[in-house]
């Protein structure tokens, strides 16, 4: 089993250009350039949020998915919200596109008798033949926003209210 994929990593320096109050103190882009457009969406909301109360320190690929550490500065409870939704909304677009190239993907686990392997989201081209019968990892997770829990919908494209966790 081969673990070697290529992941050509996104222009991070292009990103703290285009969003330099946000991403101007970055550490990390250690992400696809598949999510470009994942997480310029989620820069353009949180750029709308009152100037430098909201920094994201690094965004790097954990399980296959995009992870966003960010800093709140002065936020009402509100534009909290606004920001935090946000965030997961790009953490869960980016387990449905491929790192690489940004179309739909999906993420696959090693089956239970293969050794450890690094999770990608990743389109059936650029899937390693090798990786093509494994399982599917589709993870349903809700988030606590405010006061509604929340869950992604990969065919709506959108966070909607989870009944069950707020029954």
């Amino acid at each position: 089993m081969t673990d070697n994929i290529e992941i050509p990593t996104i222009a991070g320096e292009l990103l703290r250009e285009s969003f330099p109050t946000l991403l101007g103190t970055c550490r990390y882009f250690d992400i696809g350039a598949g999510w470009r457009m994942v997480v310029s969406r989620m820069c353009v909301t949180l750029q709308a949020l009152p100037l430098g109360s909201v920094t994201i320190r690094e965004m790097t690929q954990k399980l296959g998915g995009l992870r966003v550490t960010m800093d709140y500065l002065g936020l009402t409870a509100d534009q909290e919200d606004i920001a935090r939704h946000a965030k997961v909304l790009a953490e869960e677009r980016s387990r449905y596109r491929c790192e690489v190239c940004g179309q739909p993907g999906f993420i696959s686990k090693p089956p239970a008798d293969a050794t450890a392997a690094w999770l990608y989201c990743l389109c059936h081209r650029h899937l390693p033949r090798d990786r093509r019968g494994w399982p599917l990892d589709r993870r349903e997770r809700r988030y606590l926003i405010g006061d509604v829990h929340w869950k992604y919908d990969d065919l709506l494209d959108r966070l909607r209210v989870d009944q069950t966790g707020n029954a």
